[in-house]
């Protein structure tokens, strides 16, 4: 493991095949893919525990969010991601052209394509 912070994968098999899986019923429409690592030797894994607030919340239009990510492939320090806020802008109860899926207002930038969404209670 480099520097004990990055892990590195190949994204492509030898032929240029991809090694991720993509969703599977909405495919390439949604920014969301499984990458299965080659190994774990070496690795922490620390996951963003969605159960660590007790209680569920409900989020709705005008609610913030945060969208944690890589603008611009910066950094908020070593390979830590950085957090903007933004908005709910539309309902989450309610799929958007027939998908299951919900809007924000955000200042998002290249490099937080794909970047988890988080509210907060």
């Amino acid at each position: 493991m480099a520097n004990g912070w990055k892990k590195v994968e190949k994204l492509t098999d030898s032929e240029g095949s991809p090694l991720w899986i993509e969703h599977p019923k909405l495919g390439s429409d949604v920014d969301i893919i499984l990458l299965p690592l080659s190994s774990l030797d070496e690795v922490a894994i620390h996951p963003y525990d969605v159960n660590y607030y007790e209680k569920e919340i409900d989020v709705g239009p005008a609610d913030a969010v945060s969208v944690v990510g890589f603008p611009f492939g910066k950094t908020g320090g070593r390979y830590f991601a950085i957090w903007a806020t933004g908005f709910m802008a539309s309902e989450p109860e309610f799929d958007l052209d027939g998908q299951p899926k919900f809007l924000i207002d955000c200042r998002s930038r290249p490099g937080q394509s794909g970047s988890a969404v988080i509210a907060l209670p």
